[in-house]
Parts: structure tokens; sequence; C-alpha cells
């Protein structure tokens, strides 16, 4: 923003030394621009009560830009500042439009003075970037510039106002947080997608093992049957054990077949490959655990 104005103001002004006036209605955003001008960046502002003054250099030009309240008690004071003011800097809240018509009123009685006859124009159409704000035919119609044929008139847009630096960082976070998040997004749903294949397949898998074993189960049944003899069935592989009862008036080798298992208190429980050796411990605890 800053190099903007200051490429507009090197084209309207060309001695070396220019005085310029900063004025508009109270909370227009004159300070922020006067410091944006002066350091480069945004600062933190309060009201002004009075004026701030500084020096702006520009190539070979230094800007004298003072910048005065807008409030409603120090607004005739601006005429104390119009002598030996070369340029004047109108500085419009364009989100204002309640209060356009009170600008455009102080602008016209401020243009009426003698001692600014001579001075050059510059309407700065501040807040463009804010969602409502009025664009620079609409600024330019309720400020009545083009009665002001006289002046060198300008409204700058947002197209010709940098936008601060803050708002561009922030955008520019946005832009990679929301990006990182439709990155994000897609290989979730990519993922969830190769997921939901493989839990599918893998429970087709499993109904066609059960169903194979229980198709087998009944053919060798059959053909136990058909022979004279007698099947079998497998013998489980693994047990869940439960202990059940507590630990009074316990013999010491059940007792100890209980620390083995790590059943040391009711409501353990443990999953146990049943062998020969496990069964045959099951069977001493057997009154003790459930399984």
């Amino acid at each position: 923003m800053g190099l903007s104005i200051s490429k507009l103001l090197s084209g309207l002004f060309s001695k070396k030394e220019m005085r310029i006036l900063m004025v508009g209605l109270d909370a227009a955003g004159k300070t922020t621009i006067l410091y944006k001008l002066k350091l480069g960046e945004i600062v933190t502002t309060i009201p002004t009560i009075g004026f701030n003054v500084e020096t702006v250099e520009y190539k070979n030009i230094s800007f004298t830009v003072w910048d005065v309240g807008g409030q409603d008690k120090i607004r005739p004071l601006w005429r104390h500042y119009f002598q030996n003011t070369q340029g004047i800097i109108f500085v419009v809240d364009s989100n204002d439009r309640d209060r356009i018509s009170e600008a455009r009123d102080e602008l016209l009685r401020m243009l009426n003075e003698d001692e600014l006859r001579e001075a050059l124009l510059l309407v700065f159409a501040n807040k463009q970037d804010l969602p409502n704000a009025m664009n620079a035919a609409e600024i330019t119609d309720k400020l009545g510039l083009h009665s002001l044929r006289q002046r060198q008139c300008t409204t700058p847009t947002l197209e010709h106002v940098l936008v601060p630096e803050t708002l561009l960082k922030k955008r520019k976070t946005q832009d990679k947080a929301a990006a990182e998040k439709r990155v994000a997004e897609a290989a979730a749903r990519k993922a969830r997608k190769a997921q939901r294949k493989v839990i599918f397949k893998r429970a087709d898998q499993y109904v066609r093992e059960y169903r194979a074993k229980e198709r087998d189960e009944i053919r060798l049944r059959r053909q136990a049957k058909a022979t004279g003899s007698f099947y079998v069935p497998a013998q489980p592989k693994l047990a869940f054990v439960i202990r059940i009862k507590g630990i009074n008036h316990i013999a010491p080798k059940p007792r100890k077949v209980l620390q083995l298992l790590r059943l040391l208190q009711i409501n353990n429980g443990v999953f146990v490959r049943l062998t020969k050796a496990t069964t045959q411990m099951l069977q001493l605890i057997n009154p003790y655990v459930a399984y």
C-alpha cells in the first residue's frame, strides 16, 4: 500500500519538499496509512487526539505528512493546518455507508477554503478489503467528485492499493492449509477405500474357510458312518481360562498352577494353548476356574 501511494504522490508532485495534509472522519484509518507509508508495515494505533506528523522519503522527494484527528471537536481546527499545504489526502472509510454524506460535507467545506485552492487532492478509499466496502464509482458518486472540475482528483480502489502484507500472509496461510486439508482428505478417502476392499476380502476368505471346514467335517462323519467306524472331532487347541473362586483353603499344587497361569485374583483371565501338560493343569484347578 505504501509503495502504491508513494508512486501516486510522486506523479502528482514534482518538488523535492512537499507538505501534505491527511484528514478525514474519525476511524477512517488515517494514522494506519501514515505509519504504513513511514515504516512499511501495519502497526497498532489509537484514535488521534490532536495530530501526528511524519516525514516520508521517496526517491528525491521528502513528504511532510500531517495527520490530523477527525473527531467532531477537532474538525474546526483543520483550518489551522491549511497554510502552505500543497496536497490533501482525504481518507474515506469505504465500509462506513452511514457517514459517507458527512464525509462529503466536510470535504466540500474544506475545498471551499481559499488557502487550499491550489492544493492537489487525493481521495483515499480505505478498507477496500472488507466485504461490504463501496467501490470507486459509488464513492465518487456519493462524494460528488465529478463536480470538482478544477481539481486533479482520484479515488484509489483495491486494484490501485496494495493489500496489507498481514492480510496477504493470512490468505497464503489459509490457502496452504486448505490445500493440505484437501490432499489429506483425498489420501484418507483412498486409504478407506483400500481398507474396505481388504476387509471385504478378508471376511469373504473367513466365510469360505469355515464353510470348507464344516463341509469337510460332514464328509468325514459320513465316511466314518459308511465304513462302520467312529469319527472323533478335532480337539480344541486354545482355551480362555477365568478365575471364579478365591484363595482360601487351596491345596499347594492347585495354588502353584494358578500362579503359573497368572490367575492370582478372581475374574483374572488368560488364553491357554491346550496341550497334554496344560490339560492336566486345568484338571487340577478345575474347581477354581471356568474355561
